[in-house]
């Protein structure tokens, strides 16, 4: 293994390593940790899958405040959510979920029987 081999391989451990701690963390706060670190999901990704698996509906603004907590009346939330989502949701796909938004009133996440086949694996 060259040197730039084995500086990826310990960028994915870390990666790795800091979604483990993360849904560690969550489950410490009493949330529900969700999401298996394998997806390779961000921070803010895994925030948006496990606000939505509670209740399978949130409004945008229930995700800003979940994300970014009292600093998203500051910025420009609708934005940076929709990019997010973008991103998120080819990542979940593949593991039978998908995130729809409904205009005007906010997103449905569909599939939530496959978070539970995730994590039993």
């Amino acid at each position: 293994m060259n040197a730039a081999q084995k500086i990826l391989q310990l960028e994915a451990d870390v990666a790795e390593r800091d979604a483990v701690i993360r849904n560690l963390r969550a489950e410490l706060a009493g949330g529900v940790a969700l999401v298996p670190p394998a997806w390779g999901l961000t921070r803010a990704e895994t925030i948006i899958v496990q606000v939505l698996a509670r209740s399978g509906f949130a409004a945008p603004e229930t995700l800003f405040a979940a994300l970014w907590g009292a600093e998203w009346r500051a910025s420009d939330p609708h934005n940076m959510l929709r990019a997010h989502l973008s991103r998120l949701r080819p990542k979940i796909r593949p593991h039978g979920l998908s995130i729809r938004a409904t205009r005007g009133l906010g997103y449905r996440l569909t599939g939530r029987e496959h978070l539970k086949e995730a994590l039993s694996c």
